[in-house]
């Protein structure tokens, strides 16, 4: 219950008050009213009741500045700066609010006739929360100190047992002498040890981010090397069948250089893929959402996953299709590459929601994997938005807030790091100035990503 002590030497004051705040209660507590007609009975029920939360405080009683000497009393006597304390006075001219508000410690200053039952409610609702916010964080202090306190203690005894570790340490130095020289070297080989420990770890987790992408690469191979033996078998058996003419190895050639060059611009895009922008700059999102997809179009179609992307721009008001966007002006400002990790990132996330529903024995029967992907302009803000939705099932109430989280992942140990969607937010909204943001749609999920032109 809320204690709120109301000091003022007319009845009507307190009669009125009591009336207003009869049904009135905060967070589900009600509030207990204590009566002080001067100065001295408030002194001694503040006393009484350390813990009150609200001083209702009339200015003029006994003497004009009664009211403010008991905001002195409670402040540097009783040292209670943790009280709401509001003035109420009908005599303003008596106590000037600018004055009293920069010179007391007071909460607030209200005006008798400008107190509402509704501005009273109001004052008293407010001045509440204010003293439950001072009292957990005084109580999370406490509660701090006890641990720096224990951990103080901790950090002692620790001290302590390392003193005698070191004595006893000293005691064996004439023992060790003889083994100092080698020692230092044991020292530098196992430093180098760690040292080239840290690089292979580090190494590692490049060609895991890596990782991915090559199996992207491996399947955007698969078919082109298929087409190029196929090319060479044929050269063979035409050879064989006495077809094989200047024509004929003019047309494969140029069969197998298509390729090729579909091969090496795999690798063009895989290299560009991973190299850093040094600073921000103009890109095109279309062509970003493309160069991804190519990379990713063998793995998800090995998975039988639909992609759809359509883009609606203000150059047309119909919008126009992917397809179509081959001179986009859907052009956003920032990094490029970074960008481009964030759609893989969402997409990767996507295409394993989907690949582990159709794995699940209770899917429906022709169940196939959807991945479509909007990119629209919004003239209106000057921003453009990417819609990424999937129909894998959604995400999981309990870890909605908290896909986000660093380190935070639903894979198996080894198959995610659960940094992916925490970096993709950090580039967005921190290195852009956009917003990346989830929510669950009907069978699945939507990844919004917002960027400024």
């Amino acid at each position: 219950m809320w204690k709120v002590i109301v000091v003022d030497d007319e009845e009507a004051v307190h009669r009125i008050t009591k009336i207003v705040l009869s049904n009135f209660s905060f967070e589900s507590q009600k509030v207990r009213l204590i009566s002080a007609y001067s100065t001295n009975e408030a002194k001694l029920e503040i006393k009484k009741n350390p813990d009150t939360a609200l001083v209702l405080l009339d200015v003029v009683m006994e003497k004009n500045s009664s009211g403010l000497d008991l905001v002195k009393y409670i402040r540097d006597e009783m040292n209670n700066k943790n009280v709401r304390i509001v003035l109420r006075t009908g005599q303003p001219g008596q106590a000037p609010r600018e004055e009293i508000i920069f010179k007391y410690d007071i909460n607030d200053y209200k005006e008798k006739d400008e107190l509402t039952s509704e501005k009273l409610i109001t004052t008293v609702a407010s001045s509440l929360r204010a003293f439950r916010d001072i009292i957990t964080l005084e109580s999370l202090k406490k509660h701090l100190d006890e641990l720096v306190e224990e951990r103080t203690e901790e950090l002692k005894s620790a001290n302590e047992q390392l003193k005698k570790e070191v004595l006893e340490r000293k005691r064996a130095e004439e023992d060790l002498y003889i083994l100092n020289n080698s020692l230092e070297e044991q020292v530098r080989i196992g430093i180098e040890k760690q040292m080239e420990q840290e690089k292979l770890l580090i190494q590692q987790t490049k060609l895991a981010a890596m990782g991915e992408m090559i199996g992207a690469i491996a399947h955007q191979w698969r078919q082109p090397l298929t087409a190029v033996a196929l090319l060479v078998q044929n050269i063979e058996d035409a050879f064989d069948y006495g077809d094989l003419d200047r024509d004929y190895i003019k047309e494969a050639v140029q069969d197998c250089m298509g390729q090729i060059k579909f091969m090496s611009k795999t690798i063009d895009d895989f290299r560009n893929f991973f190299k850093p922008d040094k600073e921000a700059r103009p890109f095109d999102v279309v062509l970003a959402v493309r160069e991804v997809l190519s990379l990713l179009s063998g793995q998800l179609k090995n998975h039988g996953i639909d992609v759809t992307v359509e883009c609606k721009c203000f150059a047309s008001k119909s919008g126009c299709r992917f397809k179509n966007c081959e001179e986009s002006e859907i052009t956003a400002h920032g990094y490029p590459n970074e960008f481009k990790q964030v759609l893989l990132n969402v997409l990767e996330n996507s295409k394993d929601a989907l690949i582990g529903k159709k794995a699940k024995a209770s899917v429906e029967k022709g169940y196939r994997g959807e991945i479509s992907i909007d990119i629209l302009y919004k003239q209106k803000n000057d921003k453009i938005a990417i819609h990424i939705k999937d129909n894998g099932g959604g995400i999981k109430s309990d870890i909605f807030d908290k896909i986000f989280e660093p380190y935070f992942t639903t894979k198996e140990v080894g198959k995610g790091t659960g940094i992916g969607l925490y970096m993709s937010k950090l580039i967005i909204e921190n290195n852009m100035g956009g917003a990346l943001y989830a929510e669950n749609i009907k069978n699945g999920a939507l990844f919004t990503i917002e960027l400024h032109k």
